[in-house]
């Protein structure tokens, strides 16, 4: 081994001048480095000093001046790369240059020096930023490579040193061009290091990094794919042990994580984590890149956690940044990019499981953040804002107004380091609003929902239409101007923000990352409308929609117990508004899965127990089931239980269930409910400060429940508290209100126990003035007669002619005009009580005479009278025309038999008003229905002729007018009676008419039910039909299949078709819709542009007696694969319409084969034989050609049998015999959807204009068949 000490040794004995003293001298300079790299040391200062001996004994000429230059330089530039010595670094450059000067052009040692001088200038920028010193590195590169032509074996290295700087100078100057360059010139060098060369991988390596580089600047997916490649080409060649494995690890896991955030694929993700840990397991302990690989895995885990809502990611995510954080003390690099990430898995757990440490934890660490980061950090505007959201949480878990305010001055703050025109201007934008509006929330003070409002409008001008952004802004200002539109109740706000939801809608398509959102706040906007205006067409809407983004709303989705929510809290108002029990029954499911996504603890648990435990009394009060109530009162103790109640749901139903409670008490139904009933009316009362508008009730229901204890207890301090809270209660309670008396009446009681107990004169004096009011206003019987003439109101048309003085009445002269009648002062002077079940079955059966109403079905004709012609007259004395004669007849015919009240579509509907029309369309079948007779004029029909010649049987709107009457009369031109009866649909001459002019049968024309059985047949019914709106076609059958869908005039006719089928699909799941022929709609491939499109009767199904099958003893083989076929088929999902989107269990047969047989462009028709797996070969007929590759290996149509799982009669004891009859049956033909496949497994429907009725080959092919699940477009 050399010894550098004989080196020291023998350089001193030789002379100064001794011309071999500089040779010794670098000798002794390499015994010196072998000697330090020995031991380990790392100081070349003795190396130094030897070189700069030996330098100067070789002066400008001498020969070896360029050898000594080098190795002092090169030695320089070591210590320089290692201690960051800038005088080094800057002596090194200087005897760089000196070097290149000593070599002339065309030495073969020159590109080697050009290289080592570029180097140490790219060495320099790094350290100081110096751009001059990378643009002379890039020339000083270029001048290296261009000394090494093509062929030259070091070509490879210039290309890729050259490629380095021209990368850095792009990155710092922000040049594409620089970049391209970059990138081809990291090409050229690959493609001079083939398969088996050393350095491929290294060149593979940097193109790859090149290329992401691009696809981070410019977005182009292209170069992002081929960078993934390559690294995995790169790892491929770096097996385990290679050392430079762990940089293609990091590199592949960064590029995955990248494809991720762009495609959302979480394959992609996945792999990532994979990768990252492996790197991990490559940096053990005291690794300098531990703490980095820790970071990068920590914030992958916290990625996948938000795609997945998995907690455990998240979970993890906060160990491994810990770790990380451990590693990097204050003062490291990466130490404030660890808390701050630490800080935002900290806060996403708090949203998970509101535990607050982990709030305060994540808002002392971004405190931190800020105190490390100076104020021009970049991302110093991020750190504000983040800790402006962790405080604004706090503040909606504490309800502490500081960390509000807090909030609001950063995220001004970090507003005034993005000002207009900074790429993240928007960021703190937004905050600021959400701040605002909740600070509005907390104030109520106008000027903060403002200055909310304006902001979003800034945020809005800095967005390009249909952005995902803007989408977001629209929405958001949406749901501020409804928050302003409830405080100062402006209808404009209203309509703006209907306005932009609508806007925002319109702007994300089936698809779209923000679509949910729009759904919902045009949701939320509408049902406010609803609210303030009573338009059912609104709620429907609003449900609609909310359907709607609950579908996008997978398991895990972190808006899915929102969408739930508020989906119950619609269904629960349509249930109020319409008593139909199913909504109600639904919302309680709705609402208690979102409870089940809020456990103990979410800071929203007690808004889902809250609303539940109303729910459930709201059903208790309709059908009086004990567990109900028992059920709800579990939750309102455990709601008290832990914390005081929100005025968030409607104080008038808490007063409903303090009632409830009152009643159960009164029944002895449970224990202690007396006390639960004070104990709730308190707090509902403490939720009503005095201007609440159920303040009254609150004040009223209290004040029984006291008194009733009073009465139990004798507790002289509940009847004062008692007659306090009535004579409140009766400030508030106006004069003219129906319940006052009854008020006057128990108050007067109150005061008379008073003076049974003390005595007290005023009281007695008090009691007596308060009954002799009481005896002034109205009675419990008026009361429930009223109750009666406004149940009966609800549910017939708002308005009707009366025919006795030819004057339309809308509500309120209806109502007038039975309170001057007879029949009104009978009932109130007849009827002393309504103690008894008999009288107020009197009193009901009096109020509906009264109201009974006979409804017009006619063809309009020219000059219908509308409402704005006959309104305020008396139509008896108005100029006939031809279609103001017909309703004067009609009104003549209501007369004679017996009727008050008539009704017509043309003049008893404002048709200018859509949310009346609205309204008519969606209870017209039910006005039909309730009606006391239908009179049918047949303005075609002469005297003597036959009903099936009239127009009337071929328009759309008539046949529900056909099928909801229960008793019903055909008038002839001339206002005859077609035929005497009292009812058309109980004579057998005229039914067998109706049955032969419409095809319906007798069974569904006297007894028909609205709703969706047999479907098909019903649009069977209607497809002959035609209406003079396209869209009438479908809206007229909204009652006929009892839906409630929104009216919206405009849209063509195949959307509103698409609409109405969609939504039969979705509730019934009948298939048997999707069976028809002809063009399809531009809504759905599934659904026809017409509903002339069902004329084609549907095919009935095949049964074994038809066909005449005696089903065998099966095998066993055969009898197992049967089974197994049931339960597959059994088990399939439903079939359902969601966001435009036909999800269809069927069974799949796979085309094979496609043959044009013939074509006729000129009709069009073209038709192929096709085969199919598992089918006979059959025919089917197109109206264009069928595009895709119909001759390759993989032809992309199959054709499918629709399957629904209520076709396999669960009543039906499915045994071995069974089974082999269905399976006869499954052998029968049947009719098939032809199906193209599309990108990403989706398919269309292909239509033909005439049945397709596939063949199977046998039972075996039966056997084998399989239940898909396909996603059609």
């Amino acid at each position: 081994m050399s010894n550098p000490e004989k080196g020291n040794a023998y350089q001193r004995k030789l002379p100064s001048q001794n011309p071999g003293r500089a040779m010794t001298l670098g000798s002794a300079v390499g015994l010196r480095e072998k000697s330090l790299q020995r031991d380990g040391m790392t100081d070349p200062k003795d190396a130094i000093t030897l070189q700069r001996s030996a330098l100067a004994l070789r002066p400008p000429g001498h020969p070896g001046r360029a050898e000594s230059l080098i190795m002092l330089g090169r030695s320089l530039s070591d210590r320089a790369r290692k201690h960051g010595g800038k005088a080094d670094l800057d002596e090194a450059i200087t005897l760089g240059r000196a070097v290149v000067d000593l070599y002339p052009p065309g030495h073969p040692q020159l590109p080697l020096h050009l290289d080592a001088l570029a180097y140490r200038l790219r060495n320099r920028f790094q350290m100081h930023n110096t751009i001059a010193d990378l643009e002379e590195a890039v020339t000083l590169h270029r001048a290296a490579l261009q000394l090494r032509p093509p062929g030259h074996p070091e070509r490879s290295g210039s290309l890729r040193n050259l490629a380095l700087c021209v990368e850095n100078q792009s990155i710092k100057q922000a040049l594409l061009s620089d970049l391209d360059g970059a990138v081809t010139l990291r090409r050229a060098s690959l493609d001079l290091r083939p398969l088996g060369h050393p350095d491929r991988a290294m060149s593979l390596n940097n193109l790859a990094v090149s290329l992401r580089n691009r696809f981070q600047k410019c977005g182009i997916m292209s170069d992002l794919e081929e960078s993934i490649t390559l690294h995995q080409a790169a790892l491929d060649l770096r097996p385990p042990g290679h050392s430079d494995r762990l940089s293609s690890l990091s590199n592949l896991a960064l590029c995955l994580s990248d494809r991720f955030s762009k495609l959302g694929v979480m394959d992609d993700l996945d792999m990532s984590i994979k990768l990252g840990r492996d790197v991990v397991g490559m940096c053990p302990p005291g690794y300098p890149d531990r703490a980095a690989s820790l970071y990068h895995l920590a914030v992958r885990l916290f990625n996948r956690f938000q795609k997945t809502n998995a907690i455990a990611d998240l979970e993890e995510s906060i160990v491994l940044h810990r770790d990380a954080l451990g590693l990097r003390p204050v003062g490291r690099p990466g130490h404030a990019t660890s808390l701050q990430g630490l800080a935002h898995c900290l806060w996403q757990r708090f949203k998970q499981n509101a535990a607050i440490a982990d709030l305060d934890e994540a808002i002392d660490l971004g405190r931190t953040v800020l105190v490390l980061r100076p104020t021009n950090h970049p991302s110093y505007a991020v750190y504000l804002n983040n800790l402006a959201s962790y405080l604004r949480d706090r503040f909606m878990e504490t309800n502490v107004i500081f960390d509000l305010e807090e909030a609001i001055t950063l995220a001004r703050a970090a507003l005034r380091l993005c000002p207009s025109g900074h790429p993240d201007h928007h960021i703190p934008l937004n905050s600021l609003v959400a701040f605002l509006r909740d600070m509005f929330n907390k104030r109520s003070v106008v000027p903060d929902l403002d200055e909310a409002i304006a902001l979003e409008r800034a945020a809005l001008d800095l967005h390009q239409p249909r952005d995902q952004k803007c989408v977001v802004s629209l929405s958001y200002l949406a749901l501020y101007l409804t928050e302003r539109s409830r405080k100062q109740d402006a209808v404009t706000d209203s309509e703006e923000a209907i306005e932009l939801g609508r806007e925002a809608l319109q702007f994300c398509p089936l698809g779209h990352p923000q679509r949910f959102l729009a759904l919902h706040t045009l949701a939320l906007c509408l049902r406010d409308r609803f609210i303030k205006l009573g338009d059912m067409s609104h709620l429907e809407e609003a449900i609609t929609l909310e359907r709607a983004a609950l579908g996008l709303c997978s398991s895990g989705h972190p808006r899915r117990a929102e969408s739930l929510h508020n989906l119950a809290l619609y269904l629960r108002d349509r249930f109020r508004k319409q008593g139909v029990v199913a909504d109600l029954e639904e919302a309680i499911v709705m609402c208690r899965a979102a409870f089940a996504l809020r456990p103990p603890g979410h800071r929203l648990h007690t808004v889902s127990l809250h609303y539940l435990a109303l729910y459930l009394h709201d059903k208790f009060r309709k059908l009086g089931a004990c567990t109900d109530m028992q059920e709800a009162m579990e939750h309102m103790r455990a709601l008290l239980q832990l914390r005081p109640l929100d005025p968030i749901s409607g104080t008038e139903s808490l007063c409903d269930l303090v009632a409830s409670l009152y009643d159960q008490s009164q029944k002895g139904v449970t224990t202690d409910t007396l006390e639960e009933a004070i104990t709730f009316g308190r707090v509902v009362l403490e939720l009503c400060p005095p201007d609440h508008p159920d303040r009254f009730m609150a004040l009223y229901i209290l004040a029984i429940c006291l008194h009733d204890r009073f009465t139990k207890d004798g507790v002289m301090s509940d009847l004062e508290e008692t007659i306090t809270l009535a004579q409140a209660a009766l400030e508030l309670d106006p004069p003219a209100h129906f319940n006052r008396a009854l008020l006057l009446q128990k108050l007067s009681y109150y005061l008379q126990q008073r003076v049974e107990k003390l005595g007290t004169m005023t009281d007695l004096e008090e009691s007596s003035a308060l009954n002799r009011a009481a005896l002034d206003g109205p009675s419990k019987v008026t009361q429930v007669v009223w109750d009666v003439v406004f149940d009966t109101l609800a549910i017939i048309p708002p308005r009707l002619l009366d025919t006795g003085t030819g004057m339309l009445c809308d509500r309120a002269a209806q109502i007038s005009q039975f309170e001057n009648s007879h029949e009104c002062q009978e009932l109130l002077t007849s009827i002393t009580s309504c103690d008894s079940t008999r009288v107020i079955q009197q009193v009901r059966k009096t109020v509906l005479t009264y109201f009974q109403y006979v409804t017009l079905s006619h063809r309009w004709a020219k000059d219908e009278p509308l409402i704005r012609d006959i309104e305020g007259h008396n139509i008896y004395e108005m100029p006939p025309s031809d279609g103001l004669r017909k309703l004067q007849e009609f009104c003549r015919a209501v007369r004679e038999h017996g009727y008050t009240w008539a009704w017509s579509d043309t003049c008893c509907i404002n048709k200018d008003s859509s949310a009346e029309l609205q309204e008519a369309i969606g209870t017209m079948f039910s006005w039909y229905r309730e009606s006391a007779l239908t009179i049918v004029y047949l303005g075609d029909v002469p005297g003597g002729g036959a009903l099936s010649g009239s127009a009337w049987f071929k328009r759309g709107w008539t046949l529900q007018e056909l099928l909801a009457p229960r008793v019903m009369l055909f008038y002839t031109q001339n206002w005859l009676l077609y035929r005497t009866s009292d009812n058309h649909k109980k004579d057998i001459v005229v039914l067998k008419e109706l049955e032969r002019a419409t095809g319906i049968t007798s069974g569904f024309l006297t007894n028909f039910s609205p709703g969706m059985t047999e479907s098909r047949l019903r649009l069977q019914w209607a497809s002959s039909r035609r209406t003079t709106r396209p869209e009438d076609a479908s809206y007229s059958l909204f009652g006929i299949f009892d839906l409630h869908l929104p009216v919206l005039y405009g849209e063509s006719k195949g959307k509103a078709l698409g609409r109405l089928l969609g939504e039969i699909i979705s509730q019934s799941g009948d298939t048997t819709i999707l069976d028809w022929t002809g063009q399809p709609s531009s809504f759905h491939s599934c659904f026809p542009a017409s509903i002339a499109s069902y004329r084609m009767a549907l095919c009935p199904p095949h049964n074994l007696h038809d066909i005449g099958v005696q089903p065998s003893t099966p095998d066993p083989a055969t009898s197992k694969a049967l089974l197994a076929l049931h339960d597959s088929l059994a088990s399939s999902p439903l079939p359902r319409f969601v966001n435009r989107r036909l999800i269809l269990p069927c069974i799949v047969h796979r085309v094979t084969g496609v043959q044009l047989k013939r074509a006729d462009p000129t009709i069009p028709s073209y038709v192929y034989s096709i085969e199919a797996e598992g089918l006979k070969p059959l025919d089917i007929a197109l109206s264009y050609e069928a595009n895709g590759d119909t001759s390759g290996t993989s032809i992309p149509y199959v054709l499918v049998r629709p399957w629904h799982s209520r076709l396999l009669d669960p009543s039906v004891k499915f045994d071995i015999t069974a089974a082999h009859r269905w399976l006869k049956q499954m052998e029968q033909p049947f009719s098939a959807l032809f199906l193209q496949e599309l990108p990403h497994n989706q398919y269309t429907r292909i239509a033909s204009f005439c049945a397709i009725i596939a063949h199977p080959v046998d039972s075996e092919c039966v056997l084998n068949s399989k239940v898909n699940t396909l996603n059609i477009l």
